[in-house]
């Protein structure tokens, strides 16, 4: 992994290799105590109570794959506590806390739908500030079950 600092956007190309990417800011995410616009490719959420959440149901096909995303806040890391990203499936909980900053950051998490079905995407968040989201990707093409690095696999929960 290399860490870069750019101004603009920075674009993957792997030669001979085209990813599907199954999210954009134009789903039908769901809002809960807080506000949703669309600015280009950012999503930007204002939360209305310190307990806000981010939603978004996709149908998948069974196998495994790798959720991808940027955010940033308009309060800093020490005044606000992190996000939580959850990928809900079937039977289980996969993802992990994001410290968010006012600095755009990556967080990556990989996760398995064990049928064909419906997963849910959730972001909660934990202080109250606007927060922009985007660099929003989710394949299946480059997960495997073991994939490159353990950190990748965040936290796993069984689902009740």
């Amino acid at each position: 992994m290399i860490y870069l600092k750019n101004e603009k956007p920075l674009g993957v190309t792997v030669k001979g290799k085209e990813f599907r990417n199954y999210l954009s800011p134009n789903l039908a995410w769901v809002p809960v105590n807080g506000t949703l616009e669309k600015r280009g490719k950012f999503l930007v959420f204002t939360t209305l109570s310190p307990s806000a959440v981010l939603k978004l149901k996709l149908p998948l096909e069974k196998g495994w794959y790798t959720l991808g995303l940027c955010m940033k806040s308009s309060r800093s890391w020490n005044e606000i506590a992190p996000a939580r990203v959850a990928v809900l499936t079937k039977e289980r909980s996969y993802g992990g806390l994001a410290q968010v900053s006012t600095e755009l950051r990556p967080f990556y998490y990989v996760f398995n739908m064990p049928e064909d079905g419906t997963a849910e995407i959730a972001i909660e968040f934990n202080g109250s500030a606007v927060y922009q989201i985007g660099c929003l990707f989710l394949s299946n093409d480059l997960s495997t079950s073991k994939p490159n690095g353990e950190f990748l696999k965040g936290e796993v929960t069984q689902r009740t």
